[in-house]
């Protein structure tokens, strides 16, 4: 079940893990500074785009949690009736 709140977060990660990747890619291409400072640079543009995507990391995975636990009670509870049923059709 995908709300619009999901979808605009999906969206919004997918965004934002090809803006860096294409970034990434043009700015090694246009670079002319040597290997390691090109790795460098890298790696600090991963921990900025890390510290800028954590937060709605952890508000998805939250959600996901929640849900989950929603589908295992609801899981849980129809099993337990047809459990019931079952002993009481016998």
């Amino acid at each position: 079940m995908k709300t619009k709140k999901t979808t605009k977060s999906s969206k919004f990660m997918t965004g934002a893990l090809v803006g860096t990747a294409v970034g990434v890619v043009a700015g090694v291409l246009a670079n002319t500074k040597k290997g390691k400072e090109i790795t460098k640079e890298i790696k600090k543009k991963g921990k900025e785009l890390y510290k800028n995507v954590k937060p709605e990391l952890e508000k998805m995975k939250d959600r996901g949690e929640k849900e989950y636990k929603k589908f295992m009670k609801m899981v849980n509870e129809e099993v337990k009736k047809n459990n019931t049923k079952n002993k009481k059709s016998k």
